[in-house]
């Protein structure tokens, strides 16, 4: 669907890369425990991998149903954010406990003045406005995405990083 897929020989992973408006919003790694040599994608949308040992392996894309369960939506901002309760951080801030948190306050993360300046906890409604259209609800933020437009899709989100 207009993502570039990269595969890495000494990784033995595949790379999804999501582009739009010429910039990286999305790096997904994808495990596939074996040297990739070539791919090729086939009408269906599936990819073919072809691996040193010789062997072909077929990827095919998750139907709708399960692109719009949680951790599906979440693997989408794990490029860039980690959900775990040790506190790293990535590109972005840890999003363990976000609902509820208060806006910027993760220590250790240089956070835009624009979320800086925002002084309320994140509820579900503002994480919604949020994810909706970051640059609006916080000028000058530094998140890379243009939104989240699917209604259903932020609030299967937030539903998840408020049970994470």
């Amino acid at each position: 669907s207009g993502d570039l897929v990269i595969a890495s020989l000494r990784e033995q992973s595949l790379y999804r890369l999501r582009i739009r408006e010429e910039r990286v919003l999305l790096v997904e790694p994808i495990l596939i425990g074996a040297r990739i040599r070539d791919l090729v994608e086939i009408p269906t949308g599936a990819l073919l991998l072809w691996t040193d040992a010789g062997t072909i392996i077929g990827l095919r894309p998750l139907p709708a149903s399960r692109t719009m369960q949680g951790p599906a939506l979440f693997a989408q901002c794990s490029g860039c954010h980690t959900l775990t309760p040790d506190g790293a951080h990535r590109l972005g801030p840890n999003l363990h406990g976000v609902v509820g948190r208060q806006t910027a306050s993760v220590p250790g993360f240089p956070y835009s003045t624009a979320l800086q300046a925002m002084d309320a906890p994140w509820t579900e409604e503002r994480l919604d406005a949020f994810l909706q259209d970051p640059a609006s609800f916080a000028p000058g933020t530094t998140m890379q995405m243009s939104g989240i437009a699917d209604s259903l899709a932020r609030h299967t989100l937030i539903a998840y990083l408020k049970a994470n």
